[in-house]
């Protein structure tokens, strides 16, 4: 598809609107896409003070709401819930420079309520398809996002933007004369991107997170990523967590129904936490605008959510352009997969032009035939191939699905390969790139394979052939193999059944574990041969304490008598009734209160000798 291209420069500090008037332009220009190159200049911005009537299509819903935050009372966004009277009343009330912005799944409703009004939408209004590389990259699961392109065309005045466009070969671009408008930045623009290829996201994560000092943004394409790193944080890292994700996304997340502790998950952009969580509906348009520049990641899971993978020329962009105030510092970690299916370039034109032209065989046959067997077997044939996905229902090219496909094989091809990812990074204007490769001796495949067994048995198998592995360094004298060891022990240990497990393990080996099928009665029943004392300070014992009872809180007696009670017969430790709240004396530094009611108990800080007292205690063992 032909398209002329021209160039238009931008100055440094300059908004678009101020490089369009040197240009003579007062507004966007018609029939055009605009390739800002730069994100947060003021696309449109430009088109919700322009002196015409608009309509603005954006991608999601959070752009829209903060759009419509920031021109309060001026701009009527149109998503699931407004109403056709919404629309209405605010029409009455503004005749001119009417503004509107739209989700696609909106835009035929909205519509259709304007032509009940005697409104000529497509003469009246200026339409704009913001983000525009979004109707490439999302339609393979969200076809909806194309239904605004029915009227597209049949506006009179019309444009497309993005900093990253990814454009379809429609015909009817070139059928009516569209033009490519192309900002170059005159000045250096490129921001340091540090990537981390690693066979062990979440300890990269864990490394870049906990070197940090600002707050940390975490950009990735899947829940089901962001739910397994979770489950892995250490309990204080987990408490510091918000989930930025829709509604349906927030369905998904068991790990916001914790009864141990608050956390939070939402749809709206607020206060940022120490860390945060943002899934693919944050990447474009969306605004997010922190007190201090903040510290961003972005993880493509190859092992764990292919789905992950992010594109450097386009996602990269658009996601640390969401900070209009700078960002401290950017890292893109990301696992390789060599196996990962994908076609090149060449095998992809070749397997779908081929795929097109057998359906249309298979068509003309069924035209042609005589019977009905004949007609009937045709038409099974043409509905069960899956490829009938990139025609409309007229049985004409979806352009847009076929782009969708061959940028989402390039993307994929990317990262089957370190190389690869690195020489598209720099391909890209916008980064400068600092390369660090690192490997761990656990690795993505080891924590999803505990994280999927479907029975406790072979979850135990699994703890322990890694917690093996890492014996030998168990009496290291080497202090950074002694802290590694310590390390990735805790990051193993998640619940008290592991933590009984470690402990048999420590006392008795790897062949009585397996010897007694990892029965958890056995395992306690041979740690009741250690005296009660040596029991109490073990770390499954220290650590649900902790886990339970947060510093800076108050709490009754009865809490923390509960609480200890509880924990000590979870470890097998013999309790009489009740355990006496004294005890906590022995994990935390106290205070006690007493009022008319019953005597609280202020928990000040953690005894962290305890752990110290417990190696002593293994190593003896």
């Amino acid at each position: 598809m032909y398209m002329r291209e021209t160039i238009l420069k931008i100055e440094k500090n300059e908004r678009l609107l101020d490089a369009l008037k040197r240009d003579g332009k007062e507004m966007l220009p018609t029939r055009c896409i605009i390739n800002k190159t730069l994100t947060g200049i003021g696309a449109t911005y430009c088109e919700l003070t322009s002196n015409r009537d608009s309509i603005i299509v954006e991608p999601n819903v959070p752009v829209i709401e903060g759009k419509v935050k920031k021109h309060k009372n001026q701009v009527l966004g149109v998503y699931a819930g407004i109403t056709g009277q919404d629309i209405e009343r605010y029409l009455q009330k503004h005749k001119t420079r009417r503004k509107i912005i739209v989700t696609p799944e909106s835009f035929q409703r909205m519509k259709e309520t304007l032509q009940e009004l005697g409104i000529d939408i497509y003469n009246e209004f200026f339409l704009l398809f913001d983000e525009c590389e979004k109707l490439v990259q999302d339609i393979d699961y969200r076809e909806t996002i194309e239904l605004p392109m029915k009227d597209f065309f049949l506006f009179r005045n019309k444009a497309m933007v993005s900093a990253t466009p990814l454009i379809a070969s429609d015909p009817r671009f070139e059928e009516q004369g569209f033009t490519m408008l192309r900002i170059v930045p005159n000045f250096i623009y490129h921001k340091k991107i540090k990537l981390i290829v690693t066979n062990n996201i979440l300890e990269s994560f864990l490394e870049e997170a906990e070197k940090s000092p600002a707050n940390i943004c975490v950009f990735c394409n899947s829940i089901d990523t962001f739910e397994s790193i979770f489950c892995e944080l250490p309990f204080e890292m987990q408490k510091q967590v918000t989930t930025f994700c829709s509604e349906n996304s927030m369905d998904k997340l068991t790990y916001i129904h914790s009864k141990n502790f608050k956390r939070k998950a939402s749809s709206f952009i607020g206060k940022l936490s120490r860390i945060n969580f943002f899934t693919s509906r944050f990447y474009s348009a969306v605004d997010i605008e922190p007190s201090r520049p903040p510290h961003v990641i972005i993880l493509s899971d190859m092992q764990g959510a292919p789905q992950s993978a992010i594109d450097p020329a386009t996602e990269a962009i658009q996601i640390v352009g969401r900070f209009r105030n700078g960002v401290k510092s950017i890292t893109h970690i990301s696992s390789i997969k060599e196996d990962l299916e994908y076609y090149t370039e060449g095998a992809s034109q070749l397997y779908l032009e081929g795929s097109l032209r057998a359906i249309e065989t298979i068509r003309n046959l069924y035209n042609r035939a005589m019977s009905e067997g004949e007609k009937g077997t045709y038409l099974q044939a043409l509905l069960g191939i899956s490829e009938n996905q990139y025609l409309n229902e007229d049985g004409t090219r979806n352009e847009y699905k076929i782009a969708n496909f061959y940028n989402d094989q390039r993307v994929k091809g990317l990262y089957t390969d370190a190389n690869k990812l690195l020489a598209a990074y720099q391909a890209v204007p916008s980064f400068k790139v600092d390369f660090q490769p690192r490997n761990y001796l656990f690795s993505d495949n080891d924590r999803l394979a505990r994280q999927r067994a479907k029975t406790r048995k072979w979850r135990a198998e699994l703890l322990l052939r890694q917690l093996e592995k890492i014996s030998h360094l168990r009496f290291t004298d080497d202090p950074r193999k002694k802290e590694f060891y310590e390390r990735q022990t805790s990051r193993l240990l998640h619940t008290p059944f592991d933590n009984t497990l470690f402990d048999c393990y420590r006392l008795k080996g790897a062949d009585y574990l397996r010897s007694i099928n990892f029965r958890e009665s056995e395992m306690l029943r041979s740690l009741k041969r250690k005296s009660v004392q040596q029991l109490k300070k073990c770390p499954a014992v220290t650590h649900g304490i902790h886990k339970l009872l947060e510093t800076g809180k108050e709490y009754t007696v009865t809490e923390v008598s509960t609480v200890l009670t509880n924990v000590y017969k979870k470890n097998g430790i013999p309790v009489n009734k009740r355990v006496s709240a004294t005890e906590i004396d022995n994990y935390f530094e106290t205070s006690s209160k007493r009022n008319r009611k019953e005597r609280s108990i202020l928990i000040v800080n953690r005894k962290q000798t305890i752990y110290k007292s417990c190696r002593k205690i293994k190593r003896e063992a």
